[in-house]
Formats: C-alpha cells, structure tokens, sequence
C-alpha cells in the first residue's frame, strides 16, 4: 500500500512530534481513514519530505512523531513557467492540477481579449485559495516536495513579458511547425496557453514582438486545458526530465 503524502505548513524535524492542522488532521483521519501507528508522508515545500506515524488522535486533531527525512523526488532540471488564460470552473482547475503534476516552477493566470471569466476582490481572492489547494494536492499525488508559485493574476498585455527567461512559446493553431530540438537546451522556459476562444491577432503579434515563439500544437484545435497538458508535456520531452 502506498504511503499518502501530507503537505504540511510547519517546520519539520526528525524525533519531534507534531500536531497536524485541521484540515490536514480531518484529511488523515476521515478521509484516508488512518489508524494509530499509520505512516505517511509529510513535505513543507522546503525540499525533502519526512516519514511520519500516527501516534495519537484527540478531539479529531492527529499527533504524529517525525520518524526521518527523505529526499524525495528531485524537480525537474528546467524551470516551467505557465501563463495560462483563465478558463471557466472545472477546466482551469484541470489545467492548474496537470500543470503541477507535469513539473511547472510556477503559474500565472492571464486575462486576455477573449477571457470571459470576470473575477472581483473577493471572487479573486476565493479563487486564489482554490487554486492554492489544487496545487497543494497535486503535489501530494505526484510526489513533489517543492510547491509551484501561484502568481496574482496578470494582464497578458503587461509586464509579463519582461519576465526574462531562455525560451518563451505561445501555442497558437493555424501556425507553421517548429523543431524544438533546435532550442538546445534551456534552462527556464515560459508558456503561454490562451483562451477558451484562443488568442486575438494583435495579442500574437504583441507575443512575437517580445521574442515569443509561436508552437503549434497538432493539427487539431484543442481545448485550453489539454493544450496546457500537452504543451507541458512537450517541454519536458525535449528540455526537461521525461528521458529520465
């Protein structure tokens, strides 16, 4: 059986012993349904993780006692930047929870021409947390010990673009083909992927003219949230870890 893996907002040392938060306490013992002497898997995004057990359940708060450190899984050598349109519901949430798991250092909602979603301060702030939650769960089901950056959301016509990095795409359908294994090897690559409606002409060319690569991504149109997964998936075939 696989041992579940818990993020944890504390510091984290061997031979101590730890009262986890609410949620992450309501998540061992109602969800995963833990019994005493269980181990898990605790990670702060700190790097490493730390093998724990159950050793106590009071008032539906658990107890564990640190055990030892581990390594974990190393990121991958390339860093991910995803700048993704923000999508209606379930699909930004899909697109969000594969992007981790596919490796990105970091994630930035976009608003673009065609970006139907209108969020206020406190419909922003909710969905920040929500996005937050995701991400933390994801590194949870993947095994990653390092959490990615969510940024505030951004205009696409702004400063994203001084943002410096070695390689930057914009997947665009309808454009020509690209080698991408003659970009060498760089080590921090951004990636855009636009709206439910795609990309407006004057927001390619904006991308163009600030040294952005447009990637084709097939010859079918596909939805945001698969285009994010494959494009993600494309970088680490060429740039990152999946030969490893």
């Amino acid at each position: 059986m696989q041992i579940p893996r818990i993020y944890c907002d504390s510091v984290l040392t061997v031979n101590t012993e730890l009262t986890l938060s609410t949620d992450a306490s309501r998540h061992v013992l109602t969800v995963l349904r833990l019994k005493l002497s269980n181990l898990l898997i605790l990670f702060n995004g700190q790097g490493g993780e730390y093998l724990a057990k159950l050793i106590h359940v009071k008032k539906n708060q658990a107890l564990v006692e640190i055990l030892e450190y581990r390594i974990g899984i190393p990121e991958t050598s390339v860093k991910l930047h995803l700048g993704q349109v923000i999508a209606k519901g379930d699909r930004m949430d899909y697109a969000i929870q594969k992007a981790v798991e596919l490796g990105v250092s970091s994630i930035t909602p976009l608003y673009a021409n065609r970006c139907d979603v209108k969020l206020d301060e406190k419909r922003l702030k909710n969905r920040l947390s929500h996005w937050q939650k995701i991400i933390l769960h994801a590194c949870e089901q993947s095994g990653r010990c390092d959490v990615p950056i969510l940024n505030s959301p951004e205009d696409f016509h702004c400063c994203y673009f001084l943002k410096a990095s070695d390689l930057k795409f914009i997947c665009a359908p309808g454009t020509d083909s690209i080698s991408l294994s003659s970009f060498g090897s760089p080590k921090e690559i951004i990636v855009c992927i636009g709206s439910e409606g795609g990309w407006e002409e004057n927001e390619i060319e904006l991308a163009v003219k600030n040294n952005f690569h447009l990637l084709k991504l097939g010859p079918r149109i596909l939805r945001t949230e698969t285009a994010t997964v494959v494009a993600l998936t494309l970088m680490q075939r060429f740039f990152g870890d999946f030969m490893n």
